[in-house]
């Protein structure tokens, strides 16, 4: 048995990491995760059946790279302060190793109906807010897995980090699993300590503030230049949109859609319209508002939607620690929804994305997130819900995170497929989440029925835009 590993100490969750927590509803969980199949051989016995308690000992035996995973969310009383992260003394991988099976066929569109409805359940919030389901009979002999995790424990990059810590980048199986580390939980601190603990943060804060305004009052002209760069950056971001067919009260239903696109072909794309690949991904969600909407159903004053387009504010350094949390920033370019030819369209949107950077969009939209570090959290929460409800600002959500461009395995097994996930919010009712693995591009459309309708028109449109670009 290896030594033990200390566990770390409690650490207050971060103002994203809080709006997550404080935005979600019962009718409206917010999760991030994937859709991942494997090979069943070497996940399953000579008989078929899954070795369950073999993947329990496995992610046991390297659960102490992500500490997270064994933190529970501990409430500070009286408001005092955000909640802090602190290890569940109670801890059981098994009470987050879930196993079930579709039924025959065992159909993609089966997969995806249930990774649906895991997603829409809420975590238990007494336990670690993360979730493995295991499903059997997918697709003839292929087991499935769909990870479930809170956003308050992290982002998409995160994600990614978190796969590359618990799988593996070969097949090599070992002949006997990894004995677990042993691991002593350290209680959570007392009422009395979290409250203190809190007015001593909130005095660090506050601190930090005073220095910060110190500071900008000693520099007046980069003062002056960024104080410039953030009304700018305010003036573009208060621009109200009108609100179309995708955007309302989002519910608890999730209807998912998956698209698959060789990276080559869209390099091919990015680089003969020198552009990016993320433009390119915006550039065919135009295509996909286009075939769900229409351009005619598009209000007068909105046929140019605009999209958030989360950024990661996270350094070279951040990766590879399981350290998770949010580290993102904002930009809202608009789609060109109203042009029909694909090459223009590309061309006004690179522009723009190109424009935004330039003007260091998203580094002064962070500015004014971070603003909710000196929020209480009572106005952290109602903000949070505020806006994980309804905001006036953009129509869809895309985005787009960087994944292995190489296999990865579990306990043998190849990972064939990995389609990320993430949960209507924001009052929009549609979102698209991109990931690159192993040399695919691998695209999620996910909806609230209810409220955008059948997506599967979208997903279409999508592709359609991707084959157009690659023809031209």
């Amino acid at each position: 048995m290896e030594a033990t590993v200390a566990a770390p100490a409690t650490e207050r969750l971060g103002p994203l990491d809080s709006a997550f927590l404080y935005g979600e509803t019962a009718g409206h969980p917010l999760h991030i995760g994937a859709v991942c199949v494997f090979d069943a051989g070497p996940l399953t016995a000579s008989d078929g059946a899954l070795l369950y308690e073999d993947l329990c000992r496995l992610v046991e035996s390297r659960i102490h790279r992500v500490p997270r995973l064994r933190q529970r969310v501990v409430a500070v009383p009286l408001d005092m302060g955000r909640p802090v992260w602190a290890d569940d003394t109670d801890f059981d991988v098994r009470h987050h190793m879930r196993r079930t099976a579709l039924p025959s066929p065992g159909s993609w569109d089966q997969l995806l109906d249930l990774a649906g409805r895991l997603q829409a359940r809420p975590l238990d919030r007494a336990r670690p807010l993360w979730e493995f389901w295991f499903v059997e009979n997918v697709c003839g002999r292929r087991i499935a897995l769909v990870p479930k995790i809170h956003h308050s424990l992290g982002d998409g990059v995160s994600l990614v980090d978190l796969a590359l810590l618990l799988l593996d980048p070969s097949d090599a199986v070992a002949e006997e699993d990894p004995e677990p580390r042993s691991w002593q939980p350290v209680p959570a601190p007392s009422e009395m300590q979290r409250v203190w603990d809190a007015v001593v943060d909130s005095a660090r804060v506050a601190g930090d503030a005073a220095r910060g305004a110190v500071q900008r009052v000693r520099t007046p002209a980069a003062t002056l230049e960024d104080g410039t760069a953030l009304v700018r950056t305010l003036r573009s971001a208060l621009h109200f949109t009108a609100p179309i067919g995708i955007k309302g009260k989002v519910g608890p239903r999730r209807q998912l859609r998956t698209l698959s696109v060789p990276l080559e072909r869209v390099g091919r794309v990015r680089r003969a319209h020198g552009s990016t690949l993320n433009d390119v991904v915006l550039c065919a969600a135009a295509d996909g508002l286009r075939e769900q909407l229409g351009v005619p159903g598009l209000p007068a004053r909105n046929r140019n939607p605009r999209a958030v387009v989360p950024v990661s504010m996270r350094s070279t350094d951040d990766h590879g620690h399981g350290l998770l949390g949010n580290r993102v920033s904002l930009m809202l370019p608009e789609l060109a929804v109203h042009v029909a030819d694909p090459v223009e369209r590309l061309a006004l949107v690179s522009a723009e994305m190109t424009a935004r950077k330039a003007e260091s969009e998203a580094r002064h939209t962070g500015s004014v997130l971070d603003v909710a570090r000196y929020l209480p959290p009572a106005g952290l929460r109602a903000a949070s819900r505020g806006v994980m409800r309804t905001q006036p600002f953009a129509s869809i959500l895309v985005t787009n995170v960087p994944g292995p461009a190489f296999p990865l395995y579990l306990r043998g097994s190849r990972m064939h497929e990995l389609y990320p996930y993430l949960g209507p919010l924001g009052g929009m009712g549609l979102v698209v989440a991109v990931a690159s693995y192993d040399g695919n591009l691998t695209i999620t459309v996910t909806a609230d029925p209810d409220l955008a309708g059948d997506v599967s028109a979208f997903a279409e449109g999508m592709e359609k835009g991707m084959h157009a670009l690659a023809s031209v």
